[in-house]
């Protein structure tokens, strides 16, 4: 549009200069492009990583139920057979903890990479929203 401005002194002064603003332009026009395309392809990862934190969520949430009613079924003075079990069960319990927690993370991370590249990227948004409510 500064190309046919009704003031003189905004035109740009030679074909040359025309010509650069242009290639500016379709430059940004590509770069905006390659970034729409990068952000969706990082939120396919992103949603990849967003069900495996919540199949995680659910392993987790079994686990912390048999561990206890493992505690529930403990006797005042429990075997130790009783207790081996229990231990491990809550051994186990938290490992699957830092495994959720990691999931959590690379969900995170993932839809981030989507939003660098888009900001208002309304998926990666709303991926976002669940993961922390």
């Amino acid at each position: 549009m500064r190309a046919i401005a009704q003031n003189p002194a905004a035109r740009p002064k030679s074909a040359s200069a025309l010509a650069l603003g242009i290639a500016e332009y379709l430059d940004a026009q590509r770069d905006a492009e390659a970034r729409e395309r990068r952000a969706n392809e990082s939120f396919v990862h992103a949603r990849a990583a967003y069900d495996a934190f919540q199949a995680d969520k659910s392993a987790l949430r079994l686990n912390a139920e048999s561990t206890e009613t493992l505690r529930e079924e403990m006797k005042a003075e429990p075997s130790s057979e009783q207790r081996r079990r229990l231990w491990q069960a809550e051994a186990l319990l938290e490992r699957c903890q830092v495994d959720h927690e990691r999931f959590f993370g690379r969900a995170v991370r993932s839809f981030e990479a989507v939003l660098l590249d888009d900001v208002d990227h309304r998926l990666a948004r709303a991926g976002l929203t669940e993961l922390y409510w």
